[in-house]
């Protein structure tokens, strides 16, 4: 529940309190070209635009988190729970938040959709997140392979060896069949967690835990410039 009213409520009205101001001045900035094409267009093509478009930079963020160490160490917050349910969505380090938000903006901004479009965006996945980390068992046929469902997702959080660093897609599944990261057997997940790290149970914990691998590297360096 800290991590409901931090992560998921905190962040997301911060993002909203933030994005759509920025986006209205963006969208009225004169002579900007893309903007008059962009807002042609009806809001619900435009909502399914910033699906595609906004998927495609959160897939290439969520696996670098994976692939990267440094990232990982943030996200490992995210995996390190153990039961799937409608509150592991909000289990997020800040860092983590506060990247993935920026970086996902990034083309709402560049391109110019119009307020409404990202407003039903922003609503959207909110709820989706929700709805993918539920603690769901229908396997959804034919809908699982157009938009990421529970399935999805848990295969994602599994810690059975096959399905490690696998579905990274947000939203669209088609990224991970594109870029041969999909793991969908016939049946499943039910064993979740991180493996080969030991995650602290405290919220508090949690936050500063990603942080004191290189507090100690830059305590020893300095331990070893004194000694010089």
């Amino acid at each position: 529940m800290k991590y409901f009213m931090v992560s998921h409520i905190g962040i997301q009205l911060f993002t909203f309190l933030t994005v759509m101001p920025i986006q209205y001045w963006i969208t009225h900035i004169p002579n900007n070209p893309i903007v008059p094409y962009v807002q042609a267009q009806p809001i619900w093509l435009q909502f399914i635009e910033l699906l595609i478009v906004v998927d495609f930079v959160v897939y290439w963020l969520h696996r670098a988190m994976h692939e990267v160490n440094f990232l990982w160490r943030f996200h490992a917050i995210h995996h390190s729970t153990e039961h799937m349910d409608w509150l592991a969505s909000s289990r997020l380090h800040v860092v983590e938040v506060l990247m993935t938000r920026f970086l996902a903006t990034l083309p709402i901004f560049l391109l110019g959709f119009h307020t409404s479009a990202v407003f039903a965006y922003l609503i959207f996945i909110s709820i989706h997140a929700i709805f993918i980390h539920s603690n769901v068992r229908f396997r959804f046929p034919y809908l699982r392979w157009i938009i990421a469902t529970p399935e999805f997702h848990h295969w994602h959080h599994s810690s059975e060896k096959p399905a490690i660093d696998k579905n990274y897609a947000a939203f669209i599944p088609v990224y991970d069949l594109i870029f041969k990261s999909v793991y969908m057997p016939n049946h499943l997940a039910s064993v979740y967690g991180t493996v080969g790290y030991k995650i602290p149970n405290s919220f508090v914990k949690q936050f500063t835990w990603p942080f004191k691998r290189y507090t100690k590297l830059l305590k020893g360096f300095f331990q070893k410039q004194e000694k010089e």
